[in-house]
């Protein structure tokens, strides 16, 4: 009796482990099928940080009602016609694309001009992509009134 209790607990505790493990998803999204307590190894290429940085600048700090900011900034390193994506956040609730983009110079610089009717503290970025990866500038904020 005891050794047939020993036997119940000893499988009660390996199927746990087993459903312990198959809650792991891989980056593909499916279900790990390892049957050993090994960890299983990555079949996904890692990504390689990117150096690259994207600044922004406003021409003002405040603003009227559909006056021109003139926003501008720069992309390093340096890559000629590069489209970039303003977004805007107002008040805090979260960036949007703003319906206005830029390009870059050879140089890396870009400019571009945004008008706004948001009353409040609009807060504008620009992104882009790089070799695959994302690249967010800083924030600046702009007080319209």
């Amino acid at each position: 009796m005891i050794l047939a209790g020993a036997a119940v607990i000893g499988f009660l505790v390996g199927a746990l482990i087993a459903v312990t493990s198959q809650g792991d998803s891989d980056v593909d999204g499916g279900a790990s099928t390892a049957t050993s307590g090994a960890p299983t190894p990555s079949t996904s290429t890692p990504v390689t940080p990117i150096d690259a940085s994207l600044t922004l600048t406003a021409d003002r700090e405040r603003a009227s009602t559909d006056e021109l900011i003139r926003l501008e900034g720069v992309l390093r390193p340096a890559a000629p016609e590069k489209a970039l994506q303003v977004q805007q956040s107002v008040d805090a609730i979260g960036f949007v694309d703003f319906p206005v983009t830029a390009t870059t110079r050879s140089d890396g610089s870009y400019a571009v001009w945004v008008r706004t009717g948001r009353v409040g503290t609009n807060e504008f970025r620009t992104v882009t992509d790089v070799d695959g990866q994302r690249v967010v500038s800083n924030v600046i904020a702009v007080q319209v009134s």
